[in-house]
């Protein structure tokens, strides 16, 4: 792309961009260690610690997390795990019905349980200072935030559960896409 487009390209984790973004620019800007997930079509998480974001080997692919709820086989080719359970691909391909149409149901609710599970568990992982969930599935923040903070605050046995947030930016994705190019940019 550099070569056709004859400008700087820089490539980064979706979830972790949006991380980026919310960490500089949201509501909870510069708390550390920041925990950003986003639960839409799929399932992405991004760390931020020290003020930069934690990338490891391959980025954080938290969603792919073994969480033995029933899910459907994931795109990744493991049965049950967090995206396969609880993203809104998973919820469409177990009724036929937009996500948003499965709200309420007993299906959203353990759904929203064992998210709240998985979140547990990156809390244990992390110890966050704060937890930012953006993404589509968050659209009705009632029913989305009220069982997954009710659920966090039920696992949590050894520590005490963060503050749980929404995000506060639209398109944080690309927000955070623009705030990577220019340090990219700036450290050459």
């Amino acid at each position: 792309m550099r070569k056709d487009l004859q400008i700087p390209v820089f490539v980064g984790h979706d979830a972790t961009l949006a991380s980026l973004a919310e960490f500089k620019h949201g509501n909870q800007k510069g708390k550390d260690p920041f925990l950003y997930i986003t639960v839409s079509t799929g399932l992405g998480v991004g760390l931020i610690h020290d003020g930069k974001p934690l990338h490891g080997l391959y980025h954080p692919h938290a969603g792919h997390q073994f969480v033995e709820g029933g899910g459907i086989k994931c795109w990744c080719g493991q049965e049950s795990d967090l995206e396969s359970t609880v993203s809104g691909w998973a919820l469409r391909e177990m009724t036929g019905k937009h996500p948003q149409e499965v709200e309420g149901t007993d299906l959203w609710d353990k759904s929203m349980d064992i998210l709240s599970k998985g979140i547990s568990n990156l809390i244990m992982s992390y110890s966050p200072e704060v937890v930012v969930i953006g993404g589509g599935m968050t659209k009705h923040k009632d029913i989305f935030f009220d069982p997954v903070i009710t659920g966090v605050k039920k696992y949590l046995k050894i520590i005490p559960a963060p503050p749980i947030y929404p995000a506060s930016l639209d398109e944080p994705g690309i927000i955070g896409a623009i705030e990577f190019a220019q340090n990219q940019d700036q450290n050459g």
